[in-house]
Order: C-alpha cells, then structure tokens, then sequence
C-alpha cells in the first residue's frame, strides 16, 4: 500500500482476521483429537488390566493344588480386588457341561465406579477345566 510518497508494508485487517480464523479452527481440531487419543489411552489401559485379572482369576482355577478336587465346583463367586490403583469386581461362573469330567469357567471383570453401579464388564474371558 502506497500513503503519500512513502509505501508502508504488513498486513491489512481482514489478512489478520482470516489468519487468526484459520488458526482458532486448527486449533480446536488439534485439541479435540489430543482428547481423543487420551480417552482411548485410559480405555486401552483399563481393558488391559482387566483382561490380565480374567487371566489371573482363569489361571488360579486351572492349576491343581493338593488335597484340593481337580474340578471346581459348581455356581457363582464374586469378589473384589485392588490392581493398578483401582478396585475392580471379578465374578467366575462354573457351569456343567455335556462331559462330566470337564467344566466351563466364566470371568468377567468390572471396574467398581461410584457413579456406575451396574457397569458392564469390561473383560470376559471363557475357558474349561476338566481332569487330566
């Protein structure tokens, strides 16, 4: 731009608004998508954990322990645990099957939330035990 016999330069107004325009929508892009890739971060980390308890609980069942009967018995068991700084409920169901020599074991693993009572599970994980 030309004032008198002197040329001033840098940017008008509306460049400036349009800049800043643009980059106000970056930046709301940016932050919703670093609150994305958090939130997936905790729930990759809570299934993780709760997948390992399901191991856990499947594998404390499967080993045979003296004096103790090869097969787990029958009905529900629930109860709770603290792992990785939070309380979690672990419920193992061992049912019958076709085979009497062999049966199914269900662990489901819930995080215990105040505001959630009735959760869903966040890990289930199915296996069978039977005597060898």
């Amino acid at each position: 731009m030309k004032i008198g016999s002197c040329q001033v330069k840098g940017f008008t107004l509306l460049e400036v608004m349009v800049a800043l325009a643009i980059f106000a929508v970056l930046s709301v892009t940016l932050i919703r998508s670093a609150y994305y890739v958090v939130n997936q971060q905790s729930q990759l980390e809570e299934r993780v954990v709760a997948t390992w308890l399901a191991q856990y609980e499947l594998s404390q069942i499967r080993l045979v322990q003296p004096g103790n009967p090869r097969l787990p018995q029958l009905g529900k068991k629930e109860k709770e645990v603290h792992v990785s700084s939070r309380d979690w409920r672990v419920e193992i169901a061992v049912t019958s099957t076709e085979n009497q020599f062999i049966r199914k074991v269900s662990v489901s693993v819930t995080p215990i939330v105040e505001s959630m009572r009735d959760a869903a599970p966040v890990a289930n994980l199915s296996g069978f035990v039977g005597e060898h």
